[in-house]
């Protein structure tokens, strides 16, 4: 195909157009004369190299009275080339998408409004359907799903995704997370009242205790890196192995639950009972169900188990799928989820449907008063 000096001009223009359009710091200086005949272009890469057109270069393309149409592709094809970049892959997304939670927290416990920074586990209302903002996953959260909260900004991921940008054997972030529960739903989390009545947000009492027992062991391992010392007390008649107890062994027929005095009678009855991770038959039992060795992954001995990224939503998955495995009717039930109901007795569903509930009511009287005044 034959071009006009002018047409040849034009063409070149669209070369240069793209050529400049990629990167570059500085834009070419175009100086057209009376003839076109002259254009000076300089382009500086990333400020590490540059390149430019010459003069003869350019007049050679103005001045001819015919020019190949393939001869123009090719410059043009080698120009992009030189300063052409590929796109983000999606490891490059994540990587990025991993400094968003630090720029979160920043070094501090606060964010820049003064509001401390938490990321909350709990279920997805129903009312309010949000995109899981990882960069690659970005999926709807159904709803009762877990998903994580970061408190104050709003931002919204599934459990698993969250895990995949931050890593909880730092405990910085470790230390943030908290589980929605009724006690602290509304102060920390700033859920309305309303909304908490109506067991939006709030874990059920497996979960809660399941995510506080994990954050333990965690921490327990950080140290156990960091050589902290863990003077557990040895003394029988110490205060603090009541506490110990009555977390770790409420619902064992071995227990004769004792109130702490730093703590309310309405904390001690929660510990002691409606969240009590062990279930019995009563005394002489000595199968008894306890919640933490059926579910929790992280056993807090040893060190390595910091590497499992994603211990965390393994748990809360295995607890979800058993916790509406227990409240079916069996004759609903078909394949292998009947065989796995009927393989439990009945104490374990008993503990399942226990622990499946959320204690609204108790926690609201708790803080607010007469139920009266809230219902």
């Amino acid at each position: 195909m034959l071009y006009t000096n002018q047409e040849s001009i034009d063409q070149h223009r669209v070369v240069s157009g793209q050529m400049l359009g990629h990167n570059a710091h500085r834009e070419a200086l175009v100086v057209e004369n009376e003839e076109q005949s002259r254009i000076e272009t300089e382009v500086d890469c990333d400020g590490s190299s540059s390149y430019s057109i010459n003069n003869d270069c350019l007049n050679t393309l103005f001045d001819v009275t015919s020019i190949n149409e393939d001869y123009v592709e090719d410059i043009a094809r080698q120009i992009l080339e030189w300063d052409a970049e590929p796109p983000p892959t999606d490891e490059e997304h994540v990587e990025k998408a991993k400094s968003r939670p630090a720029d979160h927290i920043s070094t501090r416990d606060t964010n820049h409004d003064g509001l401390p920074v938490f990321f909350f586990i709990e279920y997805a209302p129903a009312s309010r359907a949000v995109s899981c903002q990882h960069p690659i996953c970005q999926s709807q959260i159904e709803e009762m799903a877990f998903r994580v909260t970061v408190y104050p900004y709003g931002a919204f991921y599934h459990v698993r995704c969250f895990e995949d940008l931050v890593d909880f054997s730092d405990a910085n972030y470790l230390d943030r997370i908290k589980p929605v529960t009724p006690e602290n739903a509304v102060k920390m989390r700033g859920i309305k009242a309303t909304s908490v009545v109506n067991c939006n947000y709030v874990l059920d009492a497996g979960a809660e205790r399941l995510v506080l027992q994990w954050r333990f062991n965690m921490r327990r391992l950080i140290d156990m890196g960091d050589e902290v010392v863990n003077n557990e007390p040895s003394d029988p008649n110490d205060p603090s192995l009541f506490m110990t107890d009555l977390w770790n062994k409420s619902g064992s027929a071995s227990l004769t639950p004792e109130q702490p005095e730093n703590i309310s009678r309405y904390t001690f009855l929660k510990l002691s009972t409606q969240t009590a991770p062990i279930e019995s038959d009563g005394p002489g039992d000595e199968n008894e169900w306890n919640l933490f060795e059926q579910y929790l992954s992280l056993p807090s001995k040893d060190i390595k188990d910091l590497e499992d990224r994603h211990s965390l939503s393994n748990m809360l998955t295995h607890w979800s799928h058993d916790r509406l495995l227990a409240n079916e009717k069996i004759e609903d039930l078909r394949g292998k989820e009947r065989e796995k109901r009927e393989k439990w007795d009945d104490k374990s569903v008993r503990a399942i449907k226990r622990l499946s509930r959320i204690y609204i009511k108790e926690a609201l009287y708790d803080f607010f008063g007469p139920w009266e005044l809230i219902s």
